[in-house]
């Protein structure tokens, strides 16, 4: 009884479900068993845009039955367009995978990105496929699939030189991605106090190079507190490494780590913290980072912060930029909505170098963290 409970519990396609033991309050001789279930609504159709400094203009939509034929699967597809990339991709989710308690999801996909002040774009497509599943309480553990063909190209007319043209050539690579996290925040959208930690290991396989063949670790933490009625405090670290296995150990430009920008080290342009003398970003293969964040709710759904940034890119390929650890200061006045809020952030550069800018001016959709 208790186990038919926790599978109808776990079939996603219903909005709620209640069971009910009639004649059991009666003692009778026979006692039946009956479900009160009410189907969620299972089309959904969501558009919507915006404008922040790492993408700027932006669009995006997903579709999807979410009760696919009535057997609790879901197809969907989504797609999202701005000035630097768009990305477009249909798959399947069964939320039960064989009544297992595990969420797979497989996919096919197809994206570009031309990230600012890199001096490469990508394009890659393939098929993905994931499973996850709730651990012991509050742990969840993923493993998930990716083959892909990827394809890096020079966003400008100089030629490729000769040590360069393998980054330039079309790659196919397989990855497989373990991870594992642990969350107890009380919200995704606005958090106020909980942690969650997230570790994972990407072992990279290039099937006609070796420019993929590595192993990147990730780890990352966040942690929220409100010692005060109206005041938040965030804090996050994290921490990239990658390690190349390969005889000649290189690894692609577009699989190295950047900072810089709205998105970890504010005050600085985006992917920009290191950047060679022609001033474009550098990638490497350890990053660092540390961010604080002190949120003041000021009623009226206003909110004020203040925040500090620290990062660092190191092991690059080129001996060009800076090891040291970068920081800024800043401050931000945000509106909140009910998807997050609406922000508007000006960082301000610790240690300006010479020919940089004193800080920069951010705008977003949703906490950076």
């Amino acid at each position: 009884m208790l186990d038919s409970n926790r599978q109808v519990s776990r079939i996603q396609a219903f909005e709620n479900s209640r069971l009910q033991l009639v004649g059991f309050e009666e003692k009778s001789d026979r006692v039946d068993v009956v479900w009160n279930v009410e189907e969620r609504k299972p089309y959904l159709f969501e558009i919507g845009g915006g404008y922040d400094t790492a993408r700027e203009l932006y669009v995006l939509g997903r579709l999807e039955d979410r009760n696919l034929f009535g057997r609790n699967k879901s197809i969907w597809m989504k797609g999202e367009y701005s000035l630097i990339s768009y990305l477009g991709e249909a798959g399947v989710t069964d939320p039960d995978f064989f009544r297992s308690g595990i969420t797979a999801t497989g996919s096919l996909f197809t994206e570009k990105q031309e990230k600012k002040n890199q001096m490469f774009g990508v394009r890659r497509s393939g098929s993905a496929l994931s499973f996850q599943k709730r651990l012991a309480d509050p742990f969840e553990g993923g493993l998930a699939f990716l083959y892909e063909s990827r394809k890096q190209y020079r966003l400008d007319d100089e030629p490729i030189l000769p040590e360069d043209e393998e980054q330039y050539e079309q790659r196919t690579l397989f990855v497989v991605t373990p991870s594992l996290q642990y969350a107890t925040v009380d919200s995704y959208v606005r958090p106020k106090k909980g942690l969650i930690t997230r570790a994972s290991v990407d072992a990279s396989k290039g099937l006609d190079n070796t420019l993929d063949d590595f192993i990147r670790y990730r780890l990352e933490a966040r942690y929220y507190r409100t010692p005060a009625e109206r005041l938040t405090v965030a804090l996050r670290a994290r921490c990239g490494i990658i390690q190349s296995y390969s005889a000649d150990d290189n690894v692609a430009d577009d699989q190295l780590f950047y900072l810089g920008g709205l998105g970890d080290i504010r005050g600085f342009e985006e992917n920009r913290l290191r950047a060679d003398t022609a001033g474009n970003a550098v990638g490497g293969r350890l990053e660092l980072l540390g961010n604080i964040e002190v949120r003041y709710d000021l009623g009226s759904n206003f909110e004020i912060s203040v925040f500090y940034d620290l990062g660092t890119i190191r092991d690059t390929e080129i001996d060009e930029g800076y090891d040291d650890l970068r920081s800024s200061v800043g401050v931000g006045l945000s509106y909140i909505t009910p998807v997050g809020p609406i922000s508007l952030m000006y960082g301000h550069k610790l240690d300006r170098k010479e020919g940089e800018s004193s800080g920069r001016i951010h705008f977003s959709i949703g906490y950076t963290f």
